[in-house]
C-alpha cells in the first residue's frame, strides 16, 4: 500500500521544486534589493512558500495515484461493450463530475476572492463560483454527447468562441476581464486530471481514443460564456434598478 501511494514521489518533488524555485528566487531578489520587508512579514511569506510547496507535492501526487487511475477506470468500464446499453449514463455522470471538480478547484477560490476584493463585493463571490462550476458541468455534458454521437470538437469550439466575442459587446469590461481569466483557472489539477482521464477512458473504450482530446478546450471556453452571461444578467438587473 505504501509503495503504491509513494510511486513516483521523487519525480513529483522534482517537478514541484522546478515550478516553485523561480518564484521563490524572484522573491529573494526583490526582498534584497527593493522590498526590504521586516522579518515578521518575511517569516509569514516563507511559511506560505513552505505550505504551498508541501501542499502541491501531496496534491499532485494524489492526482497521479488516485484521480487519474479512477477517472480512467470509470470511463473505460462505463463505455465498454459489456455495458453498452448504459453508455448514456456518461452524460449525467459527466455533468456531476464537471460541477464538483470545478467547484473544488483551488484556483477558482483564489479568483473569486480576488474579484470580491477588487470589485468591493459588487460581484457576488458565491454566484461567481456557482456560475463557473455550472459552465464547466455543461461543457463536460456536451463533451459526453459529442463522444456518443462522434462529433468533431470544432463544431462546438468555433461557435462557442464566436458567441464569446458577441457577448463581450454587451457586458462591462470588468466582467469581460473576469470571464477570460476564469477560463484559465478551471484548467487545474482537480478538473484536468480527473475529467480528462475519464474522457480518454470513455473514448478509448469506444474505439476512438483521439476523440477524448478537445475536452479541455471546451472546459476553458465554457466559464467565459457563463461569466459573460452572468454579466448580462447584472447589466439587466442594474438597468431595471
Amino acid at each position: 500500500m505504501i509503495e503504491i501511494i509513494f510511486d513516483g514521489f521523487s519525480e513529483t518533488i522534482r517537478d514541484v521544486t522546478i515550478a516553485i524555485l523561480p518564484i521563490f528566487s524572484i522573491f529573494v531578489i526583490m526582498q534584497i534589493f527593493f522590498l526590504k520587508l521586516r522579518m515578521p512579514e518575511v517569516k509569514k511569506i516563507l511559511s506560505g512558500f513552505v505550505m504551498t510547496y508541501v501542499g502541491l507535492i501531496f496534491m499532485i501526487q494524489g492526482t497521479h495515484v488516485a484521480f487519474i487511475p479512477i477517472g480512467t477506470h470509470v470511463g473505460t468500464i462505463i463505455a465498454s461493450e459489456d455495458y453498452s446499453q448504459y453508455r448514456w449514463l456518461i452524460i449525467p455522470i459527466g455533468f456531476a463530475m464537471g460541477f464538483v471538480s470545478a467547484y473544488a478547484e483551488p484556483a477558482l477560490r483564489i479568483l473569486s476572492n480576488q474579484v470580491d476584493d477588487v470589485t468591493r463585493h459588487s460581484i457576488n463571490k458565491k454566484a461567481l463560483i456557482f456560475t463557473i462550476s455550472a459552465g464547466v458541468a455543461i461543457s463536460i455534458t456536451i463533451s459526453m454527447v459529442r463522444l456518443l454521437l462522434d462529433i468533431h470538437a470544432l463544431f462546438f469550439l468555433v461557435p462557442g468562441y464566436v458567441l464569446i466575442f458577441i457577448l463581450s459587446k454587451f457586458v462591462e469590461p470588468t466582467f469581460a476581464a473576469v470571464a477570460f481569466d476564469s477560463g484559465g483557472v478551471v484548467i487545474g489539477p482537480m478538473c484536468v486530471s480527473f475529467i480528462l482521464s475519464f474522457t480518454l477512458g470513455v473514448s478509448d473504450s469506444m474505439g476512438e481514443a483521439m476523440n477524448g482530446f478537445g475536452m479541455v478546450g471546451m472546459v476553458a471556453m465554457s466559464p467565459i460564456i457563463s461569466v459573460m452571461l452572468l454579466g448580462c444578467y447584472y447589466n439587466f438587473k442594474h438597468k431595471n434598478a
